[in-house]
């Protein structure tokens, strides 16, 4: 057994002092306190789905048997940084071998680790983040300020339980390459996993004669992302307005082939929110669709230029998913097709046309 009345760590203005007592036999009592740490490249504990460096106040004590001891106390965060890293930057662990002169896959090992202290602590343990914390993400153009209050719960062996609030600060993102601050946002955390927390965030921007308004709701895993506008506009409009500053009847024909270069599920939403908004209370279709054959299917549609050509169309037996299809010719002989929305039918087409 060793039993500490205080042992004590400095550097230049950071402090550990410990006190207590620990042993292989019986259960310990420690209780550590430390004064502006630094925890810097600190991403060994975050697995590594992001970067995390800062600096922080704890007030923390650990009681129980060593191999599975219960943490409690709180964290302040002084200052922090947390690093999201981009799609393309994520690495997979499983490597497939293929015998040379094989005609089959061998199946990759998997291999099974041990239960470690992770896993076996428990805790409760409450974290404050008054601000001066920073979120960034490159690929996104995100770098937002947030506070709040969080707490961590754990069982031995069982799953960490978040809850609490983080609010932003300040801050902006990019969207269609054009720079957006955030008005308000926060991620409320209700007791479950991570990834199902809710997300609230809404931002603005404004032109002449037009508010156009981002807003994401949803969970972590599955955010939603709404356009909406003051007044009304349909979302070709507001797509043309956050890229060129102006509704699309205005565009340019370089402007034009830009906006039908966007990405594919860009001008999904466009189709699909689109054109549900003008079934609603904004413009008629310009085009309605009705196949009795094979089940029957319906489809409305609009013109967004005289060269893009936006559908939204759904079957009446309820068996398939509604499908967001665009068109836009490319020149007087090809036009280029594509379906979302529906796996069987989903995909990209180059369409080839000769009048005689």
């Amino acid at each position: 057994m060793a039993t500490f009345n205080e042992f004590t760590l400095a550097k230049d203005k950071q402090n550990v002092s410990v006190t207590g007592k620990i042993g292989l036999k019986d259960n310990m009592d420690l209780h550590v306190k430390a004064v502006a740490v630094e925890l810097a490249n600190f991403n060994d504990l975050t697995m590594p789905i992001f970067r995390f460096d800062g600096k922080a106040d704890a007030q923390i004590s650990a009681q129980g048997p060593l191999g599975s001891p219960f943490l409690s106390g709180n964290i302040t965060l002084l200052k922090s940084d947390v690093y999201i890293p981009s799609s393309g930057n994520t690495q997979s662990h499983e490597i497939e071998v293929i015998e040379k002169g094989a005609k089959t896959k061998i199946s990759p090992v998997k291999v099974k680790h041990a239960p470690g202290i992770i896993d076996s602590l428990g805790m409760n343990i409450d974290l404050s983040i008054p601000g001066n914390s920073w979120v960034h993400w490159d690929e996104g153009g995100l770098n937002t300020e947030i506070k709040g209050d969080l707490n961590f719960k754990k069982t031995s062996h069982d799953p960490l339980i978040f809850s609490g609030e983080i609010d932003t600060v300040r801050g902006s993102f990019k969207y269609l390459g054009k720079t957006i601050s955030i008005d308000e946002g926060s991620l409320i955390f209700s007791g479950g996993k991570p990834g199902d927390a809710q997300l609230n965030v809404k931002s603005s921007k404004q032109f002449p004669n037009i508010i156009i308004t981002i807003s994401v709701s949803g969970t972590l895993n599955s955010p939603i992302l709404n356009l909406s506008s003051i007044p009304d506009a349909d979302q070709a409009d507001i797509i043309s307005y956050l890229m060129f500053g102006k509704p699309s009847n205005k565009l340019n024909e370089a402007e034009e082939g830009s906006l039908a270069n966007l990405p594919l599920n860009v001008l999904g939403n466009i189709a699909s929110q689109g054109l549900r908004n003008i079934l609603g209370n904004q413009l008629a279709p310009e085009v309605i669709e009705i196949n009795p054959v094979a089940g029957g299917t319906i489809g409305v549609g609009k013109y967004i230029t005289n060269k893009l050509f936006i559908k939204y169309e759904w079957t009446l037996n309820y068996d398939e998913t509604y499908q967001s299809i665009i068109d836009y010719q490319l020149s007087q002989h090809f036009t280029l097709h594509s379906q979302t929305g529906n796996n069987k039918t989903s995909g990209l087409d180059l369409f080839w046309n000769y009048s005689y």
